[in-house]
């Protein structure tokens, strides 16, 4: 995919990527403990401190610490050793002050304080290992407050990947392997560990997050503010731990390379060898990816590859063998096979997790959901204590029948906390009261779903207050939709970028947009692409129109976006942008769509045409495709056509543009009222033929607009209309406006030309504007 590539290419390039993969992979060397003592950070904390208010030490922390910095601190471990046996009382002397001051520099490292009680212990410091002591009880207790086994709970919030395995050690857990829950960084990027718990004798399946403490205090990095920054730090410690051996992250980067395969043989032969070594999110993607798009050979050497691990009797590798004898996949179906394997899952994983993986497996893979033996199975678990099955159990009965009722005590699952920690509970409540068309039980639970993190559910809630409240009511919408974006949800993100793009804020759009794109999203994709090659000045973006062009090459052949791509391809080709001028394959792009119906295309043609890119201008032509692209349900293309036709010299011609622009404007909703008013305006207000021109009620028209959420394009109108009927006060105010919100060139200029400006000029001069001859023609 040449798309990611292209992004891989430019964050591996970039300083941010750069220095935080050497972090990841090699702390620095700590100071002897002679060295001179640093100021201490306004965010320190004293081990007293942090036992006494946990919490206010991680705000503070979060508030003033610098990553760099930070984890420069935990170096010091390396010198006095990083387990109890390998602790050794004179390297602790030595390293005293050093220890004292990262500890307290870096106060919420359950890794440091746990170093440091170690070598209290070791110096026989009784008061100082009880203090830290008491600070780790309280970092502890605070870490594990809303977390646990389940993936629907927040995961466990640390500052370094070190933190995980020193909470490990205090709970009296044994590492056992650990696998990411999701290809890309969203609001979290879970390391799921699998830890044996010897007391109980069970295995724990814990969540742990360490990058949204590290965005958190990076105050230096490229795309702060933008979720692409989550991404680019993902990379840089998953590329430093790949370095270093750590099967976790070279799995996750050969799930990502996968995708990029030109071919399924290649993609499946690529997770094979990811699976080989150890990766299981490989091969969970493998299985699914065989589910959904099977071809012959797809599932060779899957069991062959598992096999290794599950004979370790680890759970998470037992439960996905008994998927793959189940489903028949590399292996002869065996029903009684699975359940024995699943068994034996669910007696090591902690509140039958294998079950709960099983069927959410099924869900996504089996064209028929759930199977009822595994309902079955997530029934008998509930009857025991509720778990983390539940909310699957629930999902698949409402499956079956989205507007059947619900029952009290599966609703009661869905809002339960333990379901919650991003709001998946409720989200999946909002989707029943939805279906049932219950619209005051679904805006409740989609607003708790939003308030508990849900990222769609936050998408949602922004968007419902745009619609409702427009422009006045940015500061309300906008904040949700940042939430969602910064959660991963590529349709806010997407939105952002539009509003940065209207405003002229190329490279703000392009942030919004590059989180989207690097995780495979073909919108996301292509309106980056759009972004960089309609840019009106290319200088300091990641990427030159060349590029953007295959990229949208990439996106045309097949795909949601693929028609949206040839259009825009089909428009370079014309203006030589990113390439060579050929209007003939322009036209190529262009012609198949249009044939389809596709109305876009057509009117698309209908310019083509127009502008005598076929050799001469053919206005025949030209409106045949414009009457076709008209002849339906298409506003859109109704404005353009109508809008060209009442600038023409012929009067029925002018009447019939009139009307279909009157019509537009009738049939417009609240989101496409603006659009439609303005388009009709201004030729009432501009237009050279008095059988068109009416400024009373044009000016009419727009007067019923909300002056706050016009754009400049619009208020250009509206002075026009002022000035026509002799309010030129009014018609400068509203120029001036116009004139200060249109976006500019590298130069200063106004990117949409110098009429804007000559108009300003008219009015000071107490004129109207009338369009010139040759307008419409």
């Amino acid at each position: 995919m040449a798309a990611r590539a292209l992004h891989r290419a430019w964050c591996a390039g970039s300083a941010l990527a750069l220095a935080f993969t050497a972090l990841a992979a090699e702390p620095a060397s700590p100071a002897r403990g002679t060295a001179p003592k640093a100021a201490r950070p306004a965010h320190a904390a004293t081990a007293e401190q942090v036992a006494a208010d946990p919490e206010g030490v991680w705000s503070r922390f979060r508030a003033g610490a610098e990553l760099e910095s930070a984890y420069e601190a935990y170096a010091v471990l390396d010198a006095i050793g990083n387990g109890p046996g390998d602790v050794d009382a004179g390297r602790c002397r030595e390293h005293a002050a050093t220890l004292r001051d990262a500890v307290e520099a870096v106060p919420v490292s359950i890794a440091l304080h746990r170093g440091a009680l170690l070598c209290a212990d070791a110096l026989g410091d009784q008061a100082g290992a009880e203090r830290e002591t008491l600070a780790l009880a309280a970092l502890s207790k605070h870490a594990l407050r809303d977390s646990g086994d389940s993936p629907w709970r927040r995961p466990i919030l640390v500052l370094s990947p070190r933190d995980i395995y020193a909470l490990l050690g205090l709970l009296g857990y044994e590492f056992s392997y650990e696998y990411y829950r999701e290809w890309f960084p969203r609001r979290y990027f879970p390391l799921v560990v699998a830890a044996w718990d010897p007391e109980a004798r069970i295995e724990r399946h814990l969540s742990f997050d360490y990058i949204d403490a590290a965005v958190a205090i990076d105050r230096s990095g490229e795309y702060l503010g933008y979720p692409y920054h989550r991404h680019a730090l993902a990379d840089a410690f998953i590329d430093g731990h790949a370095r270093s051996g750590e099967t976790a992250a070279i799995d996750i980067r050969a799930a990502r390379e996968a995708v990029e395969q030109d071919t399924q043989q290649a993609r499946a032969a690529r997770y094979r060898d990811a699976v080989a070594q150890g990766g299981l999110t490989s091969l969970v993607q493998w299985m699914q990816y065989c589910a959904l798009a099977p071809f012959d050979g797809c599932d060779a050497g899957m069991v062959d590859a598992l096999l290794p691990q599950a004979e370790r009797k680890h759970a998470l590798p037992l439960a996905l063998l008994a998927v793959l004898y189940a489903r028949g996949m590399g292996v002869q179906r065996d029903h009684a096979k699975a359940a024995a394997l699943l068994d034996a899952a669910d007696a090591r994983w902690a509140d039958n997790g294998a079950s709960m993986l099983f069927a959410m497996m099924q869900l996504v893979m089996e064209k028929d959901g759930i199977s009822e033996a595994a309902l079955q199975r997530l029934r008998r678990s509930a009857r025991k204590e509720p778990g983390q099955g539940d909310v699957v159990r629930v999902l698949a009965e409402m499956a079956r029948d989205l507007r059947r009722d619900l029952p009290a005590d599966q609703q009661a699952v869905l809002t339960r906390p333990s379901n919650n920690g991003s709001g998946v509970g409720f989200a999946t409540l909002t989707e029943y009261h939805e279906a049932r068309g219950e619209t005051a039980q679904a805006a409740d639970a989609r607003q708790r779903a939003a308030e508990h993190g849900n990222a769609a559910a936050q998408r949602m809630v922004g968007l419902r207050i745009l619609q409702a409240e427009g422009e006045p009511g940015r500061a309300r919408w906008r904040p949700w939709l940042v939430r969602a974006a910064e959660g991963g949800d590529v349709l806010a993100m997407r939105v952002l970028a539009a509003e940065a793009q209207e405003a002229g804020r190329t490279r703000d759009a392009i942030g919004w947009l590059l989180a989207g794109a690097d995780q495979y999203d073909e919108g996301a994709l292509f309106d980056y692409a759009r972004a960089i090659v309609t840019a009106t000045d290319g200088k300091g973006l990641p990427a030159t129109p060349e590029h953007a062009v295959r990229i949208l090459e990439s996106l045309a052949d097949d795909g949601e976006v693929a028609a949206k791509a040839r259009r825009l391809l089909a428009q370079l080709a014309l203006e030589g942008r990113g390439m060579a001028r050929d209007p003939a394959r322009a036209r190529a792009w262009l012609i198949d769509d249009a044939g389809r119906g596709d109305v876009d295309a057509q009117m698309a043609l209908f310019a083509f045409h127009l502008d005598g890119n076929s050799g001469q201008v053919d206005e025949a032509e030209a409106m045949r495709w414009a009457d076709r692209a008209t002849a339906g349900d298409a506003p859109g293309a109704r404005s353009t056509y109508g809008a060209w036709l009442v600038g023409r010299s012929d009067a029925g011609q002018r009447s019939r543009g009139l009307a279909m622009l009157r019509e537009v404007v009738r049939g417009a909703d609240a989101a496409r009222r603006i659009g439609a008013s303005n388009e009709l305006a201004w030729p009432l207000c501009v237009s050279r033929f008095d059988d068109v021109r009416d400024p009373a009620a044009g000016l009419a028209l727009v007067l019923a607009l909300d002056e706050g959420a016009l754009s400049p394009a619009v208020l250009d109108t509206v002075a026009a209309c002022h000035a026509a009927n002799g309010n030129f006060p009014e018609a400068l105010r509203l120029q001036q406006r116009a004139v200060d919100g249109v976006p500019r060139d590298a130069d200063g200029k106004p990117a949409w030309g110098a009429g804007i400006v000559e108009r300003l000029d008219l009015y000071k001069s107490r004129k109207a504007y009338i369009e010139r001859d040759g307008a419409g023609d």
